[in-house]
C-alpha cells in the first residue's frame, strides 16, 4: 500500500493513492469533488444506473460512475462508504464478497456518526484496515469546502491512528480519537451533531417564516441577530453560562400569550413550531436554574395548551 501522506483539500498530494466512493449523496458529492481536484478518484459506485449517469453528467463525465460492482476491476487504496446507515453493513458485505482477500492492506472507511467500526468487521476479516471516521460537519450543499478546518470523530485500532490522521489531513481536517465512553454512547455523540446542525436549521427556517408572516424582510432583520446569538452561545460555552434573553428567561407570560394569540390569528401552522421550540427553551432554562419553578409551571401549561391547539390534524 502507498504511503498515506496527505495535503490540503484543494491540493494534489502526489502520493499516488486511489480512492473509491460508495454512495453519491451530499457527503459523497463533497468527497467526489475533493478527490477530483486531487486527481485521486478511481471510481464511484452508485445505487442505480440512473444515479450513476446523473453523477457522470454532473462532473462532465470525468467521474467513472457505475451501478454494478462487477464493472470495477481495481481495488483502490481507500474505499469511502457514504451510504445511509442502514446500508453500511450490506455495502461491507458486498465489498468482502466481491474482492475477498484482495481487500488485504486496503483501507475501508465508513463516515457514519451513529455507527462504530464493528459494522465493517467482515472487511477486516479479509485483511482490510477499517475506520469509522465521521466528519463533524453538515454537508447540505455537497461542497468540499465544508471539509476545511473541521474535526473528525474517529474509531480505529491503535496501530492505525497514523493512517487515519493522514487520510483526514488530506481533506483539511483533524482527527479526534473517540474514547471508550464516547464509543459506547455514539447515539449521544451523533445527537450533538444533529442538534448543532439540523436543529439550528429548523429554528432559523421557522424564524424566517415568522418574519415573513410579520411582514418584515427576513434577510435584513435576522442575519445580525442569528450571528450574534450563535457567537454568544459559543463563547458562553467556555464558562458554562447560557446567554438566553427574552420573555422565557424573564418569566414574561403575558408576552408569550401575545405571541400565541397572534399566531392563532395569522399563522397557526408556524405557531405549532414556535410553541414546541418555546417549550424546549423553557425546559432548558428551568434545568439550568435560569427560571424558578414558580415561573416555569404556568409557562409550561400555557405552551402545552398551545401545542395541543396548534397541532396539525392527522
Amino acid at each position: 500500500m502507498n504511503s498515506l501522506q496527505g495535503g490540503g483539500v484543494f491540493e494534489t498530494p502526489g502520493d499516488g493513492l486511489t480512492f473509491g466512493v460508495v454512495g453519491s449523496g451530499k457527503l459523497g458529492i463533497a468527497f467526489i469533488t475533493a478527490l477530483l481536484k486531487q486527481k485521486s478518484l478511481g471510481w464511484v459506485l452508485c445505487r442505480t444506473e440512473e444515479t450513476a449517469i446523473q453523477i457522470a453528467e454532473r462532473f462532465d463525465w470525468n467521474v467513472p460512475a457505475v451501478a454494478d460492482i462487477e464493472h470495477i476491476s481495481d481495488v483502490p487504496d481507500v474505499i469511502l462508504i457514504v451510504v445511509p446507515d442502514k446500508s453500511i453493513v450490506l455495502t461491507a458485505n458486498l465489498l468482502a464478497e466481491h474482492w475477498g482477500e484482495y481487500l488485504a492492506g486496503k483501507v475501508v472507511i465508513h463516515c457514519s456518526g451513529a455507527l462504530g467500526r464493528e459494522v465493517l468487521e467482515i472487511c477486516e476479516k479479509q485483511g482490510a484496515v477499517t475506520l469509522a471516521a465521521h466528519p463533524f460537519q453538515t454537508f447540505a450543499t455537497g461542497s468540499d469546502v465544508a471539509f476545511r478546518g473541521i474535526v473528525w470523530g474517529v474509531e480505529c485500532s491503535d496501530d492505525c491512528r497514523d493512517i487515519a490522521e493522514n487520510i483526514i489531513r488530506r481533506f483539511g481536517g483533524s482527527s479526534v480519537f473517540l474514547s471508550n465512553f464516547t464509543r459506547n454512547f455514539r447515539g449521544l455523540y451523533h445527537a450533538a451533531a444533529v442538534c448543532a446542525s439540523n436543529f439550528i436549521v429548523a429554528v432559523v427556517t421557522s424564524a424566517k417564516d415568522i418574519a415573513t408572516a410579520a411582514g418584515i424582510d427576513a434577510e435584513e432583520f435576522l442575519l445580525p441577530i442569528i450571528t450574534t446569538a450563535t457567537e454568544n452561545a459559543l463563547q458562553a460555552a467556555e464558562n458554562e453560562s447560557v446567554p438566553l434573553t427574552g420573555p422565557i428567561v424573564r418569566g414574561d407570560i403575558e408576552t408569550i400569550e401575545r405571541h400565541i394569540e397572534q399566531f392563532a390569528e395569522v399563522a397557526p401552522d408556524i405557531g405549532f413550531e414556535y410553541a414546541l421550540m418555546a417549550r424546549a427553551t423553557a425546559e432548558s432554562a428551568r434545568r439550568r436554574g435560569l427560571i424558578s419553578t414558580e415561573q416555569y409551571s404556568p409557562m409550561r401549561e400555557l405552551l402545552d395548551e398551545a401545542i395541543a391547539a396548534f397541532r396539525p390534524g392527522e
